[in-house]
């Protein structure tokens, strides 16, 4: 009787430390932000631009936030 408890406790710690592993190594395939200085900085640039495509922005603020994101 005490074997079959054994194995049900090697079980979950087995699908415990599975689960994990699966989660870590996949997180690169899911929307988690990537937290490059590139990247971000392009994207917050894609915005600035799009703001001030729309006209939500002035010129003087949309170059002073364009030298911001460019440093």
């Amino acid at each position: 009787m005490m074997i079959i408890v054994f194995i049900a406790i090697g079980a979950l710690v087995y699908f415990a430390f599975n689960a994990n592993t699966n989660r870590t190594t996949s997180s690169s395939n899911t929307n988690y932000p990537n937290f490059n200085r590139t990247s971000n900085a392009n994207h917050a640039l894609d915005i600035l631009n799009e703001r001030f495509a729309k006209g939500e922005i002035e010129e003087s603020e949309y170059l002073k936030k364009k030298a911001t994101l460019n440093q």
